[in-house]
């Protein structure tokens, strides 16, 4: 065989091979979605959620500390992710209207760590959760005097929940979405990304006890972006969330 015709061969056999690793690049991709739209694991938002850890999870390890890279979640109406801290045993979030009103237009909800956790940082979908609420709780005991006109509070427990060990995440803003009637939320401890779960909790409380939907709208497909900021895994909700939010928001008004 002369040099041309080896020439030759060699350059066909390169092509059939990255033609092979295309095909093999393409097949894992397609199986990836298929897995997470019509896979046998579970409903939609959990699928999300199982993807969403595993992106977490690979992109953490990864060596580009520059590096950014898209994930997503779905969620249900009364659904979240609540993340946890290392050796935390519940989060708290603090829900006030943008709006002067007295004490009935803020609260305080603590969702506590399901067993299924370990003390490492823990992320948990939350399925099913039973909601508690109190019109009487004296927060000076645990916050100071500054929280002496706070007497609202909500407990959640989490009583059907899919958890994961996960690497150290931040979240910038605790509120995603678009407000109704809302202050950005303040969460310590941990955070939660979530759709109409707080206007499932301020329509827990009794009666008598009116919030005038102070809660947020996130959408149902939220899609966010994942960063390295020190040793933690950053997420930031894409901008196309948002305004999908704001749209929703605008149809139920």
């Amino acid at each position: 065989m002369n040099r041309k015709a080896q020439v030759f061969v060699v350059r066909n056999i390169i092509e059939i091979c990255l033609v092979i690793a295309s095909v093999v690049i393409f097949l894992s991709c397609v199986g990836r979605v298929t897995s997470i739209f019509v896979g046998d694991s579970g409903t939609l938002p959990e699928r999300t959620f199982t993807a969403f850890v595993e992106d977490i999870k690979e992109f953490s390890t990864g060596k580009n500390f520059d590096a950014r890279e898209k994930s997503e979640l779905f969620l249900e109406d009364g659904q979240a992710v609540v993340y946890f801290e290392p050796n935390k045993d519940k989060m708290t979030v603090f829900v006030d209207s943008n709006w002067e009103g007295g004490t009935t237009n803020k609260y305080l909800t603590t969702i506590r760590k399901p067993s299924s956790c370990t003390d490492e940082a823990c992320l948990c979908f939350v399925k099913e959760k039973t909601i508690e609420t109190k019109t009487d709780v004296d927060f000076t005991i645990l916050l100071g005097p500054l929280w002496a006109d706070l007497k609202t509070a909500a407990f959640i427990d989490l009583t059907n929940v899919k958890c994961s060990d996960i690497p150290k995440l931040s979240l910038d803003v605790c509120s995603i979405g678009i407000p109704n009637q809302a202050l950005p939320y303040v969460c310590t401890d941990g955070f939660v990304i979530e759709r109409h779960l707080m206007k499932e909790v301020e329509e827990s409380f009794i009666s008598a006890f009116v919030l005038y939907d102070i809660y947020y709208t996130a959408p149902q497909n939220l899609v966010v972006t994942l960063s390295h900021e020190g040793d933690s895994v950053k997420i930031e909700p894409r901008v196309i969330a948002q305004e999908e939010a704001r749209k929703e928001v605008q149809i139920e008004k």
